[in-house]
């Protein structure tokens, strides 16, 4: 199967409610996917059905998928599903902004609440942002982080003196 059927499958067997628990499970997944593809393709089913049980919030349903996935070899795609099942729910009006972090000191809920009903507010942690706070949004991207000033005070060390 492709990655927009088994976003549609994901997508179409899931309630709406439980769709934000899905995404944030999945986004997370794919991400230990990107790391240790090899590890966790090779791991036997039950195995992998025990990992996702005990560490990813998803229904029956995508933990089927993301089964069959493993069994079909598949695990690779799932940045592609991630896309997908996005657009998917920006076709039906919902809205995917990611909040990546260096920590976990964002409250996500009040971003959600701020932004309406039909967002749906991903966190990720990353440390390399060293401090503050990234968001994704379909628009556009806005960083306030250490990193970002630091890549501003590089590039500004690194270019050529005018004068």
């Amino acid at each position: 199967m492709d990655a927009s059927t088994y976003a549609h499958i994901i997508y179409s067997k899931n309630q709406r409610t439980d769709l934000p628990a899905v995404l944030q499970s999945l986004t997370t997944l794919a991400s230990l996917v990107q790391e240790k593809l090899r590890v966790l393709q090779h791991l036997p089913r039950q195995q992998f059905e025990t990992l996702l049980s005990d560490n990813f919030e998803l229904s029956g349903v995508t933990r089927d998928i993301l089964v069959l996935m493993h069994e079909q070899r598949d695990l690779h795609t799932l940045p592609r599903v991630l896309v997908s099942l996005k657009r998917r729910l920006a076709a039906h009006g919902m809205t995917v902004v990611e909040v990546f972090m260096s920590h976990d000191s964002v409250d996500v809920k009040a971003i959600q609440q701020h932004l309406g009903q039909n967002t749906i507010v991903i966190k990720q942690i990353d440390p390399s942002l060293m401090s503050g706070i990234v968001l994704k949004t379909p628009l556009g991207t806005v960083e306030h982080s250490v990193r970002s000033a630091l890549h501003s005070i590089q590039s500004a060390l690194l270019s050529p003196m005018k004068g």
